[in-house]
């Protein structure tokens, strides 16, 4: 990795600053110099960096909270740094999981390259996962807004057709509004013609559904979420569940909008809890619509603030689109009932203020005759 990049150094030791420009600006790189963490606030809020090196102890602010300001910021900025301790393990219950990696005082100047060449490969691993989840997230959005317009325009379409076809049968062909209604009638077949391949675009067809593996795409998501957030993450995965008929693209998509909706709720220190499991649910607990009683259970989970009653209430409204924080991490539940909603999925919410909330997402489950098919 020799990419060019824009480097914040921050030590209260003048010699350690100049010593660390020269071998930072010997290897191409950009270097910006502050002697404290609120010096370090102030120009990182006003200049993008690709990696922060800062002493652990510094006057005012220490390293670990610049490290939490940097953090708050949702910034995908590496930090790595640089410590006095011998002791390794000290220095390991520090950083604990938050920063992506230190250096200890005195250092090899190799070894201090690749340290930095590995947490500016973070940096832009980060950056690419977030650029292709976007685009995952806008292309499924894409999908489900044409598909909601072809709806509606062919609710009005069948009208303009019916009613048409009426009069064309109604009068005849020397009637001086004879010429005009067939030509409505005809545009409005074509486009309906029109809103079947929009339609066609909002959903791959069902011949071209897959066998998900969901214990596949936990991992792949996994490797996103631990590029891109710093937050503990935990998994409990049963052995050998069942696949589930669906895209594995948007199944991928699903766990990482819930994901990411239960990171921003939580500070850096927190927890997401990933499990998977088969689940059995009784009779007597099924909706209406809901004929399945084996599921395959996929739950997500935070130790953040919780949720209150009214928003717990809302946030299942299948029109209701909700942040905690505001920021662009802005997850829209409504992509991912529709996603459940095209594979026959169900979404359940448990949460307490101050506690955190859960997620449960169930899946019918693939058959031997499903796959087959």
């Amino acid at each position: 990795m020799n990419e060019k990049a824009n480097i914040l150094v921050v030590d209260d030791d003048i010699l350690t600053l100049n010593a660390v420009r020269k071998i930072l600006e010997a290897e191409n790189h950009n270097v910006e110099t502050v002697q404290s963490g609120e010096e370090a606030l102030a120009l990182f809020s006003k200049k993008t960096f690709e990696l922060v090196i800062a002493d652990l102890v510094l006057t005012g602010m220490d390293g670990m909270e610049l490290l939490k300001q940097i953090k708050a910021l949702k910034s995908l900025t590496s930090v790595v740094f640089l410590t006095g301790y011998t002791d390794i393990s000290t220095s390991l219950e520090k950083l604990k999981i938050d920063a992506d990696d230190f250096i200890i005082k005195p250092y090899d100047i190799c070894e201090f390259n690749f340290r930095i060449r590995k947490s500016l490969e973070k940096y832009y691993l980060r950056k690419k996962f977030k650029i292709k989840s976007h685009m995952h997230r806008d292309m499924n959005a894409l999908e489900i807004f044409a598909g909601a317009i072809a709806h509606d325009f062919n609710n009005m379409l069948t009208s303009i057709l019916g009613y048409s076809d009426l009069i064309i049968n109604e009068i005849s062909q020397e009637d001086k509004h004879y010429i005009q209604i067939k030509e409505i009638n005809s545009s409005a077949k074509r486009f309906k013609e029109l809103t079947s391949q929009i339609s066609r675009f909002s959903r791959k067809n069902d011949k071209d559904l897959e066998i998900v593996q969901i214990e596949n795409v936990i991992k792949e998501v996994l490797e996103t979420l631990q590029l891109s957030s710093s937050v503990n993450i935990v998994t409990d995965i049963q052995p050998n569940s069942p696949g589930i008929l669906a895209h594995e693209t948007n199944i991928i998509q699903l766990l990482l909008n819930l994901c990411t909706y239960l990171i921003s709720a939580m500070d850096s220190n927190g927890t997401l809890h990933i499990s998977l499991s088969n689940f059995l649910l009784k009779e007597e607990n099924f909706e209406n619509k809901i004929t399945f009683k084996e599921f395959v259970k996929l739950s997500v989970s935070n130790n953040g603030k919780g949720m209150s009653k009214q928003m717990q209430e809302r946030i299942l409204d299948p029109f209701y689109i909700t942040n905690p924080n505001g920021d662009e991490t802005e997850i829209h539940l409504t992509l991912v009932k529709t996603i459940l909603r095209k594979y026959k999925g169900k979404l359940s919410l448990e949460t307490e203020l101050g506690k955190g909330s859960t997620f449960n997402v169930l899946f019918p489950p693939c058959k031997i005759s499903d796959s087959v098919k």
